[in-house]
């Protein structure tokens, strides 16, 4: 057969063969070819499902957004990816122009608002929705003028200047006042007209920006100042009654291009900066408004990438603050401030009665008699003097010692190094100043001088007495401006009238213009600040509103005084220099949401991050503002995930790449070389050539020629070695076209080293040597000026698009590698490109349809481990020191508030800045803070990978291992996108739990609420029982708003409805699931949060490492009472302890939460076993209250017995306790001022008989019976 192939006899069957195999070859390809279709239709059928997956991610988002329509606080912290930009887009023009009446969408970049307003104007226009006049973009005040010269806007506005006046000319008026200031503004525009024609040849020149920066202020206000004088002019001439917007506008069309915010109340929809928001928008014809003054009318304030405007409020905030302790301006607070309002109030007899009659002259006598009343009751018969000098000159050193004050109830003494001296103000009998002394004690003292008081309590005695001064002006301003308000509104009900509405600021300067004081700007920012700058919470509970204390850092701010000794001065003169933090981003958003006309969202994929120090501190707002704040509902997060996730590329995977953390272990330079592993990543040719060892060697003697240790030296080889290991991926992966490598430093920071690493691992090197080069010589001289055509480094987006995405775009690069810095482009920056000819790619499912505009992700992303958490670098510039300083005392500050750190420790830091050291914060306590920001470090990081639904085959991830600190605790229910959730399911897979940072950082931060709780608990009760007997000295406050109309002071009353509120709250809530079971009730009390607590328990809720249990507080035995028991159903209390959920802290537990079920269980006997009525069963108010805990009313409203109740354990032992009140003596003085008997109740059957008849020992056994005899003594007692 085989044979009979090869003969033509055999050609028939030849020829069946041939058809056999043809046929066989036309099988297999249309089988090739059928799978082909099949798997173009099984895509084609994917695709088709993510289009349905598409339109039901957007129709969700949109759901989500439609539901932040009512005032609060919404918190939305959705992902990267899935459309928000396009939400809001819509549905600030289609859907909430119908529920608010203003619309701000606040962004930390103008290139986000370029990108927000193009996502508006896709829907701008459509019948019913928003029109394009109701929308306005504030830019910044030099980018309008820029425009207004460029477009010709600012000549056309200096033409209609001249021309009415021409008009007003013809009407034969005087004209002159507005002849000289047209001069005015003609000669800055002239100025600014040849500044911005050199920049249009210059336009990286910063010194020439910041003096456009100088003359567009000058410009602006010369123009303000045209415009008021032109409004005098018309008012004063008859020409019209009242002058409007609509009125100037007609006649200045231009004035409106020049500064198109002129007329922003009539606009819906605003655009701006967080930065323009919060520095305030100038409308030229009316008073500047910020973000503050957003909360008139309904309002919806979006601000996108919430936690970056967060951290921008904080930088504006710092800046304002250097601004205003600049020069001498800094002395305006403490001591030498209050001698500046000793002299207004000097000033009462030589007053006008012109401005409202008697009321500021008898305004100033109140507020003189509280500075004197405070001032003899700390120094006596002493005179305020003038000028404090230092003991001893020699005693003062470079280190200038203070007070740090954060409100209220925190306080530090700052002294320095290894100082413990305190400061002290002393007095000498017959001299005319005060002393400042250093010594341990002031016993020290007590013999050198007549008076001696703490440098922190005069400090606290001058502030007290400037807010006397302060409340009592602003009282009078605040009439003043009601009766303009009032005055001005039966004219006309025109808020927009230019210049004519009264506002806070008008009636300041009227009011200070009365003293004729030289240094008016002084007062008026202060009282401004007054009457602006609240620093109480209100809440409203049972139809009423309160004004409760909050002693936050958020709320009050914080004070740094120093000691300034004035060499200049012969007699060296001691002057108190104050740096001050007056206000917080928590505050002002606190402020807008309890207007309840402010609806404001905080938008961020990292939005609830639990960071402080990147974030806003949202468990504070939490606290403060209570059900007005709304978290994302989990199971919409959850179905958002999947969502996004659904519309990948079904093929795309993410790869996750360990980089080994890899550091010397011995730092000594002669016994460091380059690792193998690493040299095994260079190119094979380089190594051979000897260039790697050369490279390594000179790269070892630079690095130790600059650190200034070797641990840093240590530290810059761990920088090199992840490079090297991240470029070696990057050169050997095909398929990586595209990688962001992201470090903390700057990007130029290593730029030459970088490139020299690049060409020798991927072997470029041999086209950078020169021809005549010789290995040997090459690091001879340094490192060669290598660029590595793979290798970009910037920081900035606009050179990154410019040089980087449009050649990946068009294909002229076709493998780069861009190098930066976490906090270049981690705000919302877009860094997707058009997709070039030829690449593959997996495509998932867009709204853009047409392929040549398709863009994809970058193909991989490297991240280091984090590192500049917290530091403080010194800086011989005063101004850069300044905001450094002020950065620290916010960030110390907002940790203290979260309980990572103690006060002491905050001091340390401080008093570590202040000495003008390089620090690098480090605490194990803050490991959970700094793992939150850290964590929003790198899911920013990666969120720029994440933009389209392109993607490569795989997505790698590189990332440094010594990050892997950060990823062991919970990542909460938020959304994440793939990528990320990828890194930190593979971090937690593929790393053994040891030793937990955030397990002993969990405990500090128990330790460290407790004594916060404790120590607030302790301020409010010395507060709330100031006319009960006690040993304690107490600090008075003798003016708080709202005291004139009560029989005691207001901050009395107010801790003493805290106090009932707090014990309300603890009975009802021992243990709660979480801080949002709390209900309303505990608004009242702004630190209950902090009484609570994760502590480890068993089943039946006892405490594992603390003797606290049901059984130790007696909660078991009163129980077992019937009576009791069903009273306690009744009204809510706890009946027992769930071992889940945080619970109160055990002090807590031990002493009030069993004094108060001990209460209860006396008032449930009491109304069950007596005639006794609950109206008739009161607690004490007032100067009487807490002189026991009930008492009994007589018809006539006089008290007939009352009643004192312990819930003793029968088994301890009793005495009174050291430096206490006897408790007989405290018994008889209570009496007396009770006016009835007494009797001491425990409820619980004690082993020891009663001290005298008005104590009855135990009203229950152990089992929960009622004791007879101690309940018919009782009934007698009420009944008789």
């Amino acid at each position: 057969m085989y044979f009979s192939l090869y003969y033509p006899q055999s050609r028939d069957l030849w020829v069946f063969y041939m058809c056999c195999f043809f046929f066989f070859v036309l099988f297999l390809f249309l089988c090739r070819y059928t799978a082909q279709k099949a798997r173009n239709f099984v895509d084609d059928l994917k695709i088709f499902c993510m289009k349905d997956k598409k339109h039901e991610l957007s129709a969700h988002v949109e759901k989500i957004f439609k539901q932040y329509v009512h005032p609060g606080l919404y918190i939305c912290d959705l992902a990267t990816g899935g459309g928000k930009s396009y939400t809001i887009g819509k549905l600030t023009c289609e859907y909430y122009p119908k529920h608010f009446e203003r619309i701000i969408i606040l962004c930390v970049q103008n290139k986000l608002i370029e990108g927000m307003n193009r996502e508006i104007e896709k829907f701008i226009n459509q019948p019913g929705g928003l029109k394009l006049g109701e929308k306005l973009v504030i830019e910044n005040n030099t980018e309008v003028i820029l425009k207004a010269v460029r477009s010709g806007s600012l000549q056309e506005l200096l033409d209609e200047m001249g021309f009415q006046i021409e008009q007003q000319r013809k009407k034969k008026v005087s004209v002159a006042v507005l002849e000289n200031r047209l001069a005015q503004v003609e000669k800055l525009a002239k100025c600014m007209n040849a500044l911005v024609a050199i920049l249009q040849d210059d336009s990286e020149n910063a010194s020439l920006l910041e003096q456009i920066q100088a003359e567009e202020s000058r410009l602006r206000y010369a123009v303000r100042d045209f415009f008021a004088n032109y409004k005098k002019h018309l008012l004063i001439t008859g020409e019209v009654k009242k002058v409007g917007v609509k009125t100037i506008l007609s006649r200045f069309p231009s004035l409106e291009r020049v500064y198109p915010q002129v007329n922003y109340a009539s606009r819906k929809v605003f655009l701006m900066t967080v930065h323009k928001a919060m520095l305030g928008i100038d409308p030229i014809l009316s008073e500047s408004v910020s973000i503050r003054d957003f909360c008139d009318k309904k309002t919806l304030i979006l601000f996108d990438e919430s936690d970056q405007a967060a951290v921008a409020m904080r930088d504006v905030i710092i800046g304002q603050a250097c601004r205003k302790s600049a020069g001498f301006n800094k002395y305006g607070k403490g001591y030498h401030g209050y001698l500046q309002y000793l002299g207004l109030l000097s000033a009462k007899d030589t007053l006008t009665e012109k401005y409202d009659g008697t009321l500021l002259k008898e305004s100033l006598e109140k507020a003189q008699k509280i500075c004197q009343d405070n001032w003899e009751r700390k120094m006596g018969d002493i005179l305020p003097y003038k000028n404090i000098f230092l003991a001893d000159t020699k005693d003062y050193s470079s280190y200038r010692r203070g007070v740090f004050f954060a409100g209220p109830t925190f306080k530090l003494e700052i002294c320095g190094g290894e100082e413990h001296a305190r400061s002290f103000i002393c007095y000498r009998a017959g001299e005319k100043n005060f002393i400042l002394a250093h010594a341990e004690n002031e016993e020290e003292l007590f013999g050198k001088y007549d008076m001696v008081i703490s440098l922190d309590k005069f400090l606290k005695l001058s502030e007290s007495n400037t807010v006397a001064v302060k409340k009592f002006l602003s009282g009078c301003i605040r009439e003043a401006f009601q009766k303009r308000q009032d005055a001005f509104r039966n004219e006309t009900d025109d808020r927009e009238q230019y210049l004519g509405w009264p506002t806070v600021e008008g009636e300041i300067h009227s009011l200070l213009a009365r003293f004729e004081v030289v240094s008016e700007k002084f007062f008026e920012q202060q009282l401004l600040d007054y009457c602006t700058n609240r620093k109480n919470l209100t809440v409203k509970m049972d139809g009423k509103k309160y004004k409760v204390q909050d002693d936050s850092f958020y709320m009050h701010g914080c004070r740094l005084y120093q000691e300034e000794l004035d060499e200049r001065d012969g007699l060296h003169r001691v002057r108190l220099s104050c740096r001050e933090i007056s206000s917080t981003p928590e505050k002002i958003l606190y402020d807008l949401v309890v207007s309840d006309k402010v609806a404001v969202v905080l938008c961020s994929a990292t939005a609830s991050s639990e960071s402080v120090i990147s974030n806003f501190d949202i468990e504070y707002l939490m606290s403060a503002l209570g059900r007005k704040v709304h978290l994302l509902d989990r199971e919409d997060s959850r179905k958002f995930e999947e969502l996004v996730e659904a519309t990948y590329p079904s093929r795309h995977q993410v790869e996750v790449v360990p980089l080994e953390h890899y550091m010397f272990k011995d730092c000594r330079k002669e016994h460091m070389s380059l690792p193998e592993k690493y040299k095994l990543m260079f190119c094979e040719d380089a190594v051979e050539e000897g260039l790697v060892e050369r490279w390594f060697r000179l790269s070892r003697r630079e690095i130790f020629r600059k650190a200034s240790n070797a641990d840093e030296a240590v530290f810059e080889f761990y920088r090199i070695f992840q490079f090297i290991e991240a470029y070696h991926w990057f050169h050997g992966h095909d398929d990586i076209h595209s990688m962001l490598f992201f470090q903390n430093r700057a990007a130029q920071a290593y730029e030459k080293q970088m490139n020299v690493i690049a060409c020798l691992i991927d072997g470029s090197y041999k086209q950078k040597m020169k021809n005549d080069d010789h290995v040997e010589d090459v690091f001879e001289s340094g490192l060669p000026d290598w660029q590595n055509e793979h290798l970009f480094m910037s920081n900035s987006l606009k050179d990154v698009e410019d040089k980087v995405l449009k050649r990946l775009s068009d294909g002229s690069i076709s493998k780069v590698m861009l190098v930066t810095a976490y906090g270049s482009f981690k705000a919302g920056a877009n860094l997707q490109y058009k997709i070039p000819e030829g690449i593959d790619y997996e495509r998932g499912d867009n709204w853009e349809e047409d392929e040549h505009e398709l863009k994809k992700d970058w193909d991989a992303v490297y991240l280091q481990s984090p590192t500049s958490y917290l530091s403080f670098n010194d800086d011989s510039q005063e101004q850069a020191f300044d905001a450094g300083l002020y950065r620290i005392m916010m960030s110390l500050m907002m940790l203290n508030e979260r309980s990572w750190l103690t006060p002491n420790q905050v001091g340390h830091w401080l008093e570590e800045a202040i000495s003008k050291k390089c620090i690098r914060f480090r605490e194990d306590a803050v490991a959970m803070d700094k793992a939150a920001w850290a964590q929003t470090m790198v899911e920013q990081a990666v969120g720029r990978i994440c933009r389209t639904k392109n993607k490569p085959l795989s997505t790698y991830v590189l990332y440094d291992e010594g990050m892997t600190e950060f990823f062991m605790g919970d990542l909460g229910d938020k959304s994440h996108t793939k990528e990320f959730k990828a890194l930190s399911s593979y971090i937690q897979g593929h790393t053994e739990i040891g030793g937990d940072s955030h397990a002993s950082a969990e405990e500090v931060k128990l330790h460290n609420d407790s004594q916060a709780a404790q120590c607030k608990l302790r301020k409010m009760r010395e507060k709330a029982l100031l006319f009960t007997p006690h040993t304690y000295e107490v600090e008075y406050e003798n003016l708080e708003d709202g005291s004139e109309d009560l029989s005691i002071p207001y901050y009395v009353k107010r801790a003493q409805i805290m106090n009932q509120y707090y014990k309300q709250a603890i009975i009802r809530n021992p243990v709660v699931a979480s801080l949002q079971e709390l209900d309303e009730q505990a608004m009242m009390v702004p630190f209950l949060r902090k009484c609570y607590g994760n502590w480890e328990r068993d089943e039946d809720g006892s405490f594992c490492q603390h003797p606290v249990s049901p059984a130790s507080v007696r909660l078991d035995v009163l129980m077992k009472n019937k009576a009791i028991h069903e009273h306690f159903e009744r009204n809510g209390y706890a009946t027992g302890w769930s071992s889940d959920g945080l619970i109160l802290h055990p002090e807590i537990l031990m002493a009030d939460y069993a004094g108060e079920i001990g209460e209860e269980a006396f008032k449930a006997l009491v109304l069950r076993y007596t005639d006794c009525r609950e109206e008739q069963f009161a607690h004490l108010e007032d100067r009487d209250y807490e002189l026991a805990d009930f008492v009994v009313l007589n018809p006539d409203g006089s008290y007939k017995v009352a009643f004192d109740v312990k819930n003793m354990n029968p088994s301890i032992e009793h005495l009174d306790r050291e430096g206490d009140m006897p408790t007989l003596e405290k018994r008889q003085e209570k009496e007396n001022r009770l006016g009835c008997p007494l009797y001491t109740i425990n409820m619980l059957k004690m082993p020891f008989e009663s001290m005298d008849r008005y104590e009855i020992c135990g009203l229950i056994d152990e089992d929960g019976h009622v004791q007879g005899d101690a309940m018919l003594k009782i009934k007698s007692l009420i009944e008789s």
